[in-house]
C-alpha cells in the first residue's frame, strides 16, 4: 500500500520497507474477507486458519497463504498452485473493496520477487510477455523471455506453444442451465474460436459418449 506513482519499476527490501506504508487493521480485514470469499466458494478445501499475522484460506481447490511483514509494511501471498492468477484477482479485488470502504487514500501495487531481493511489478512482467518478445525488459536489465517463464509462470496469462486455449464447460443438467450454456458456448466462439478449443458435452461427445 503505497503511492504508486513514485515508486521506481523496481524495488528492494529496504525499498520497500522505505516507501511502503500498511494501515493498522489491514491485514485483519483482508484475512475476513479472503475468509468469506472462500467459504462462499463452494470449495471448501479446509476451514480458515487465522492469526494475528498469517492467514490460510482455500481459494478454489488451491491453499493460499496471506502474511503480514510489519518489517516490509507489506502484505505477502504464498502459493503453491502452478498459477496465482486467480488468487492474485481475488486479492486485487478484495484491497479494492478495503479501499472503497475503509481506506479512501490507499493504493496497491501487486509485485513478484524476480531475483533475490529484486521486486517488480506483476503488470510489467504480464504486459512484457504479452509483447511476444524474446527478451523482455525487467529492473532495468534484459531478461530472455524463457527465464521469465521459469521463474515467474505463477503470474504469467494462460499460454499454450501452439496458441490456443482450451476451456471445459460444467453444468447442471437441466432445461435452463442447458439454455444458458449453449448461449454461454456460442458466445465464447464468437469472440475467436480459432484460438479456443472448447468442450461442450452437447456438441463433444457422441451419443453413448462418456
Amino acid at each position: 500500500t503505497t503511492n504508486a506513482l513514485r515508486l521506481p519499476s523496481h524495488l528492494s527490501r529496504q525499498q520497500l520497507a522505505h516507501h511502503c506504508h500498511l494501515p493498522a487493521g489491514t491485514f485483519a480485514y483482508m484475512a475476513a474477507m479472503l475468509a468469506r470469499l472462500s467459504q462462499a466458494s463452494g470449495m471448501l478445501v479446509r476451514t480458515p486458519s487465522l492469526s494475528r499475522t498469517a492467514a490460510i484460506v482455500s481459494l478454489g481447490p488451491h491453499d493460499v497463504v496471506l502474511l503480514e511483514n510489519p518489517e516490509l509494511h507489506t502484505l505477502e501471498l504464498q502459493t503453491t498452485t502452478p498459477t496465482a492468477l486467480g488468487a492474485l484477482r481475488q486479492v486485487s479485488q478484495c484491497l479494492s473493496q478495503l479501499r472503497a470502504s475503509h481506506f479512501g487514500q490507499l493504493k496497491h501495487l501487486l509485485l513478484v520477487e524476480l531475483d533475490e531481493n529484486v521486486f517488480v511489478r506483476v503488470q510489467d512482467v504480464q504486459a512484457g510477455f504479452r509483447s511476444g518478445d524474446a527478451v523482455l525488459r525487467l529492473a532495468n536489465r534484459s531478461v530472455p523471455r524463457m527465464e521469465v517463464v521459469a521463474k515467474l509462470n505463477h503470474v504469467l496469462p494462460a499460454h499454450n506453444s501452439d496458441g490456443t486455449f482450451h476451456c471445459f464447460i460444467s453444468y447442471r443438467q437441466g432445461p435452463r442451465d442447458s439454455l444458458a450454456t449453449h448461449s454461454f458456448a456460442d458466445a465464447l466462439l464468437g469472440q475467436d474460436g480459432s484460438q479456443l478449443r472448447l468442450f461442450h458435452d452437447v456438441t463433444s461427445l457422441k451419443s453413448g459418449e462418456k
